[in-house]
């Protein structure tokens, strides 16, 4: 191309025309857009009150202590109690702290003669247990 060539002008898309979309585009463009999400469904009994909550997952009562004396987002100390029939263990500890809550789960599920370890998920601190 020299300088003396003439430069055509692109083609400006007609405002009317819709692009052309790839099939994944497509119906990705059929759903419904949302800012908010739907939170999942949650089939958990929970009693709050002031000093304690107390949450029931299946055949184990979870019962949470301390949660209030807790002013620092670098520290999340409670007293953390779970029992399945007569069988319990309670602890206190960091849930912060992955190896406080590793051997909570491990010596929840010794004490509760569980196959399966409890499990506590980080960083959420969702409880959840199996048999």
């Amino acid at each position: 191309m020299t300088a003396a060539d003439p430069v055509e002008p692109t083609p400006e898309p007609k405002p009317d025309s819709e692009p052309d979309l790839s099939p994944a585009a497509e119906a990705l463009a059929e759903l419904p857009a949302s800012a908010i999400p739907e939170p999942p469904a949650a089939d958990i009994e929970a009693e709050v009150t002031e000093r304690d909550v107390v949450l029931r997952f299946g055949d184990r009562r979870w019962r949470i202590r301390g949660l209030r004396k807790n002013t620092s987002f670098d520290v999340l100390k409670v007293n953390l109690l779970v029992s399945r029939g007569e069988a319990l263990h309670v602890d206190s500890f960091d849930l912060y702290s992955a190896k406080h809550r590793q051997a909570f789960a491990r010596l929840a599920a010794a004490e509760l003669e569980l196959e399966d370890s409890v499990v506590i998920d980080h960083p959420y601190g969702a409880i959840r247990g199996s048999t």
